[in-house]
């Protein structure tokens, strides 16, 4: 697991977990300097993190900041550790625009999925998005976001891509059926049986045109 610290201002890492310790050992990181790692709700004093307890109680005493008070909220600890603003990120890192994109793209290609001329794309664009989010979160997770968000385009993606193909088959498959037992499938949705009957119509010009040119 990668963790991220701030130190005078200035957001650095990632580091592992050993390394993290060792620099708290050292008194290189003190207790009420602000450390960080993917599955943490907001940046928190390293004195108050689980995982660093032992080490911080062996580390010599810092005098660089105060030591915070237990009733002092998180946006309290990094005012008394002068963090600005463009430095350390507080809480989770922002989604990207990758993983919205991907999610986004995907449930629309659900929700068009009878329309496969438009759902493919859509759902071609929802995979290969979020794979892209996924792959910069998982390089840099203090840097980039949205995990959630590039799992579910993804999800929905691939599932769009099933049921474009399922569609497209059934198509195909109803176009060799005669109009008057296609009017009798009371089950195919109206919305696939006038692309059956435009495509056909199409098919009749055609042929038309070839044969009187």
């Amino acid at each position: 697991m990668q963790w991220y610290y701030s130190k005078n201002g200035s957001q650095l890492g990632p580091i592992s977990a050993e390394e993290l310790q060792s620099k708290v050992l050292s008194g290189e990181i003190a207790k009420t300097d602000l450390v960080w790692k993917d599955g943490l709700a907001d940046w928190l004093p390293a004195g108050q993190v689980p995982e660093l307890r032992p080490a911080v109680s062996s580390a010599p005493v810092a005098v660089s900041s105060p030591t915070p008070s237990p009733y002092q909220s998180p946006s309290a600890v990094q005012s008394a550790s002068q963090v600005p603003s463009g430095g350390v990120l507080t809480g989770a890192p922002p989604s990207q625009g990758f993983a919205v994109a991907s999610m986004v793209c995907g449930i629309i290609a659900v929700l068009t999925c009878c329309l496969w001329c438009l759902s493919g794309p859509l759902a071609i664009v929802a995979v290969v998005m979020g794979h892209i989010a996924l792959s910069k979160a998982k390089a840099e997770p203090g840097r980039y976001g949205g995990k959630s968000m590039a799992r579910t385009g993804l999800i929905t993606g691939y599932l769009a891509l099933a049921l474009t193909v399922i569609f497209t088959i059934l198509v195909a498959w109803l176009q060799t059926i005669s109009p008057e037992k296609l009017d009798q499938m009371d089950y195919i949705p109206n919305e696939i049986r006038e692309e059956i009957r435009r495509q056909r119509g199409v098919e009749k010009v055609r042929l038309e045109k070839s044969s009187n040119p």
